[in-house]
């Protein structure tokens, strides 16, 4: 055997298999053991993969969330420009190949809830859908306004704001995760006519004192955490789901960001409750990975307790095949017991963890990290995750991972990041990584 490797024509074929190797690397498929233990590779992509960081400058003051369009051609930012009663919202496009800003679109601010809203690329790159209470969809050809979809907001029964959104494989469905919304006792699709005199009884109930009284009876159901979907060409409700009703011994509220499965099997949630088992006891945190049905929206299947405190960032491998989850790593979390008057502590060290969709069995742990994750997101090839996570300590933002061996391969700086609201975002080419912070957009090229 040893002759036959010396033989030239053996080496030959050894150095063409190992080109091959190298040139199809992108191509190459996961293959994790049953026991979801770590592979050794024979080489690691560490010895390829480079970044290099521009930051750009935004005429919005502070900038959220970011979208890249299908083809990779344009990037979009969510977020809002001075503070106070002078506050305006708007969406800031730019060509991804200049860095320069080309269109500047206004946020519907009708009811606009409290919190900053999100964006999102229809898969088949015909739209651009924004919002933080008004979801707007814009021709991402044109630039101009096609429609709104309001959700709950035409009516005034919303305390919070939107969260997330999520196109599915399709492009003919929107989902929306609105973080709390005002529903009568039992949650259901209401008519225009039946929203108006709910909406009536509320503030009639605000104004002569009685609001909360009537909560305390569930005559209205306050802040429930709702998933609705939307036919993207009619604005038809397909669809609501809401967190169910708290109770002294119970409560729940949803987390993390929306997505669909790439063959648009499931919609992905989460959500966390947090539960007393018996009266004196602490107060118990559970998080659930959900597998919805997207064309109801019911749960079909559910992964328990994939972190010790609530999943914060979603994202689904190019295959399908896998998705990663995120949590507040090195968060610690006092939950008052209300029977014994104590603080019950949690201490967050969890890792980025990959599970299998098709069985929700854990295959591989990314850690340790240095703060919590905000957004992950997989390389077109799906050899790299992406994760985008605080870091008070060096302020290394935006970590690159070897999904086969769950092995760090490089940690890059982004000045502005300390604790602010940042996401990031990976292009469809998965050339360029863009996270906007505050007024400034980082732009990581990342070659491989």
């Amino acid at each position: 055997m040893t002759k036959l490797f010396l033989h030239h024509r053996y080496l030959l074929h050894i150095c063409t298999a190992c080109a091959l190797f190298l040139s199809n690397i992108a191509q190459a498929q996961l293959d994790y053991p049953a026991t979801g233990e770590k592979m050794m590779a024979t080489q690691t992509l560490a010895q390829h993969v480079s970044t290099k960081t521009t930051a750009i400058s935004t005429n919005l003051d502070w900038a959220y969330r970011v979208a890249w369009s299908p083809d990779s051609k344009y990037f979009a930012v969510i977020g809002m420009e001075g503070s106070g009663g002078s506050t305006t919202f708007s969406v800031v496009v730019y060509d991804a190949s200049t860095q320069k800003m080309i269109q500047t679109l206004p946020v519907n601010a009708k009811k606009p809830g409290s919190l900053l809203g999100d964006i999102a690329f229809s898969p088949d790159g015909k739209y651009l859908a924004a919002g933080i209470g008004v979801i707007t969809l814009w021709d991402a050809k044109t630039w101009q306004p096609v429609r709104d979809i309001e959700g709950p907001y035409d009516r005034g029964l919303v305390s919070g704001g939107v969260k997330s959104i999520a196109f599915n494989p399709d492009s003919k469905t929107l989902v929306v995760f609105y973080d709390s919304v005002v529903w009568p006792e039992t949650v259901k699709i209401l008519t225009r006519e039946e929203g108006a005199a709910l909406g009536a009884k509320v503030d009639a109930a605000k104004k002569d004192g009685t609001f909360w009284e009537k909560l305390s009876n569930s005559k209205i159901v306050s802040n429930l955490g709702t998933i609705m979907a939307f036919d993207v060409e009619t604005k038809k409700r397909l669809f609501v789901q809401a967190v169910p009703v708290p109770t002294p011994e119970k409560n729940a509220r949803f987390t993390g960001n929306l997505t669909y499965t790439e063959d648009g099997k499931y919609l992905l949630s989460s959500r966390i409750e947090h539960r007393q088992l018996e009266r004196g006891e602490p107060f118990r945190h559970f998080t659930f990975l959900e597998f919805r049905d997207p064309q109801t929206g019911q749960i079909i299947k559910e992964v328990a307790d994939p972190h010790v405190m609530q999943v914060t960032a979603m994202a689904v491998s190019p295959d399908g095949k896998y998705i990663a989850t995120g949590t507040d790593t090195l968060s610690k979390e006092s939950t008052l017991n209300t029977f014994t008057k104590g603080w019950d502590l949690i201490d967050n060290q969890d890792p980025i963890r990959l599970w299998d969709i098709a069985d929700g069995k854990k295959l591989m742990e990314f850690g340790p990290l240095r703060g919590a994750v905000l957004s992950l997101a997989f390389s077109p090839d799906g050899t790299l995750l992406v994760s985008c996570q605080t870091d008070l300590e060096k302020k290394e933002t935006v970590w690159l991972w070897d999904v086969k061996t769950g092995e760090i391969i490089e940690r890059v700086t982004t000045p502005l990041s300390g604790s602010e609201f940042f996401a990031c975002s990976m292009s469809p080419n998965g050339h360029t990584i863009a996270m906007p912070v505050k007024g400034k957009i980082y732009l990581i090229s990342v070659k491989y």
